[in-house]
């Protein structure tokens, strides 16, 4: 059986093309086509192997370097259509140097190796789970609709725990440290839910974003931010009116910078990305599909303040990211307007079709791969 291989396109996130943020967007593919804007490139395995990477005629590479990578093979697709492969006869937990000229390093994207490792499983209950890692060493993380790690088995629809112990021991535990109405708040009447969309460790303190979701999944329309001061015991958030509304940027998850926000360095700025209209493809089209991702910039004593939040606006004639308070002169960072299963089918769900392909995710900073 063919395994698939971890697909990941390094962009450009026009703000991160200068002294700004970078992000992978990843997915899980076997032999076939991938197509990314002008780019299309088919990618040919065996036994999971990476054996032929062709790009289309007309691609600019240049313009959007496509990187695959698994445990076998590396491959960096750019200006000079080049395939790079790993020795496999160097040690499966050998370091790779981004800049070895001997490991066929390019120049346009970095690249790097990806060793194979089992599953560790915890113990735990629900989904998203949005995480982070504090100041303490402690991994913090947030899930929706399910117990998360209450031995009683108790279903709620948002919950924040603590994990501790090390996957590399394959000992993970939680801990559940606040449920419920302890980490966010109702704002919708109705049949809506509470669901966490992001998190970030940031001086010691975290953050959560946490979004009213139509239980049937087709609908967010309000968000805001809660921060704790105690590790995940107690929240606080503005209980009068929630950060964003209308369906707009109601789905926010944060730049991982590591452990407390240490890759911020002394940095004054938090980022963030927001999609609008739904966290995915509005199966029943009540609320707009995301097709554009937008990039926020917070000083990081006040990511609780809506007004301090700034959003991309583009570039200025030097090549400088504009920043703006104003969502009217926001630009974003990602479009993507494809559509996916265009004909019904019954592999996906009765009366689902014709979906958009941005979806809520996480984005983590790697200085490596600017």
């Amino acid at each position: 059986m063919r395994r698939p291989i971890l697909v990941s396109l390094s962009l450009c996130l026009l703000a991160a093309c200068s002294e700004g943020p970078a992000s992978l967007v990843k997915a899980e593919m076997e032999s076939g086509i991938l197509q990314q804007g002008p780019i299309q490139a088919e990618v040919a395995l065996d036994s999971g192997t990476i054996e032929q990477v062709r790009l289309s005629p007309d691609a600019n590479a240049s313009a959007s370097p496509l990187t695959y990578v698994d445990a076998n093979a590396r491959i960096a697709i750019g200006a000079n259509d080049t395939l790079m492969r790993s020795d496999s006869a160097r040690p499966s937990n050998a370091d790779v140097p981004l800049d070895d000229p001997s490991e066929g390093s390019a120049t346009f994207v970095a690249t790097a190796r990806v060793n194979e490792h089992p599953d560790v499983v915890a113990p735990g209950n629900g989904d998203l789970w949005p995480s982070c890692w504090s100041d303490d060493g402690e991994l913090y993380a947030a899930w929706g609709d399910g117990w998360g790690f209450d031995p009683e088995r108790r279903v709620v629809d948002i919950g924040v725990a603590r994990i501790t112990g090390s996957p590399r021991e394959s000992s993970l535990h939680g801990q559940n440290l606040a449920i419920g109405d302890a980490v966010g708040q109702l704002w919708v009447s109705g049949a809506y839910s509470r669901k966490p969309t992001g998190m970030a460790c940031i001086d010691g303190a975290l953050y959560l974003a946490v979004q009213n979701l139509a239980h049937d999944f087709d609908d967010a329309p309000v968000a805001t931010i809660a921060r704790s001061r105690d590790k995940g015991r107690s929240w606080e958030w503005d209980r009068t009116a929630p950060m964003f509304n209308d369906h707009q940027l109601t789905t926010i998850f944060f730049l991982d910078y590591g452990r407390d926000g240490e890759a911020l360095s002394s940095g004054p700025y938090v980022y963030a990305y927001a999609l609008d209209g739904n966290w995915r493809d509005s199966f029943s089209g009540r609320a707009a599909d995301p097709t554009r991702l937008w990039l926020a910039r917070i000083p990081r004593d006040a990511l609780l303040d809506r007004a301090r939040w700034e959003w991309f606006a583009m570039l200025d004639e030097r090549g400088v990211p504009r920043w703006s308070s104003r969502t009217e002169d926001r630009a974003p960072v990602l479009v993507d307007e494809r559509r996916v299963y265009v004909h019904p089918t019954a592999d996906i769900g009765t009366g689902v079709s014709n979906m958009s392909v941005i979806a809520q995710g996480g984005v983590v900073y790697n200085a490596q791969l600017l």
